[in-house]
C-alpha cells in the first residue's frame, strides 16, 4: 500500500512540473490521477507548484555541471573536426 502511494504522488508531483510544458497530456494524466490521489482541484492548472524540498548537495551539483561540460564538449568537437576538414580540403582543391 505504501510503495504504491509513493508513487502515485511520485507521478503526481511530475505531471504538476510538467503541466507548463505538456498541458493536454499531464491533464489527461491528471484526471486520472485524482481518481486515485484524491485531489481536489478539478485541472491540473489550479494546482500549486510543487516547492523544493530538502537540502542542495553541492558535490552532486558539481558533478552533473562537470557531466554537461563533458557532453558539451563530446558534441561540440566532432563537429568543429569536420568543418576543420571540409575547409582545408576546399583550400588545397580550387588551385
Amino acid at each position: 500500500m505504501f510503495s504504491s502511494f509513493v508513487g502515485s504522488q511520485v507521478l503526481l508531483t511530475s505531471c504538476k512540473v510538467m503541466a507548463p510544458f505538456t498541458p493536454f497530456f499531464t491533464e489527461v494524466l491528471y484526471q486520472n490521477m485524482r481518481k486515485v490521489c484524491k485531489e481536489s482541484e478539478d485541472s491540473i492548472n489550479f494546482c500549486r507548484v510543487p516547492e523544493e524540498e530538502g537540502k542542495r548537495d553541492e558535490q552532486i551539483e558539481k558533478s552533473v555541471s562537470r557531466m554537461m561540460t563533458i557532453i558539451d564538449l563530446a558534441l561540440y568537437t566532432p563537429t568543429s573536426l569536420v568543418v576543420s576538414m571540409e575547409l582545408q580540403g576546399d583550400d588545397s582543391g580550387s588551385s
